[in-house]
């Protein structure tokens, strides 16, 4: 697994969401843009329709199934930085995998932030992490965050020594 670098700031713009809601996360709406296929886009908007008509977009989440099989792929995820470090990514992860039906994939490499997401969820106590050599191997081992960690481990392997590269998937 790679790690990268990317920076914090991201300032969402308003709009009017094209698809259809399909319920709410901690007091903000989920909206589905498309049918669930091959490419997805989630948005959690906040608050009531501005002059414009446009509502406030917290968070953006584009998942694809482009790089794997039976698991989307999570291509980007996005928060406002008004709204970083509420929790939101990894709550988002969680409702989409609820209401979807599907299992979420990390990609290969990951942003300081991507990790923490993930090790976040991996301590949630309904979902259930792994990871996977992504090079033809067949193995798979159960992986968690401990209370104290930012990164998901593993006792006899290391997920982020980048010279093996690994899969994380996440599942309800």
């Amino acid at each position: 697994m790679k790690r990268i670098d990317m920076g914090k700031r991201v300032m969402l713009r308003a709009e009017e969401p094209e698809g259809k809601r399909i319920g709410r996360l901690r007091g903000m709406d989920v909206y589905l843009e498309g049918d669930v296929g091959d490419y997805v886009i989630m948005l959690v908007l906040y608050g009531e329709k501005n002059r414009s008509g446009l509502r406030k977009v917290i968070s953006k989440l584009s998942l694809s199934t482009e790089y794997c099989r039976g698991a989307y792929h999570v291509d980007l995820m996005e928060v406002d930085q008004r709204y970083q470090g509420h929790g939101i990514a990894p709550l988002l992860y969680r409702y989409a995998m609820r209401k979807l039906g599907i299992v979420l994939q990390a990609g290969v490499s990951q942003s300081a932030g991507g990790r923490k997401i993930w090790a976040q969820l991996a301590k949630m106590k309904d979902v259930t992490s792994f990871a996977a050599y992504a090079r033809g191997r067949k193995q798979a081992y159960m992986i968690e965050a401990k209370p104290e960690d930012e990164e998901l481990e593993h006792e006899s392997i290391d997920l982020y020594d980048g010279r093996e590269v690994y899969t994380f998937a996440i599942a309800v």
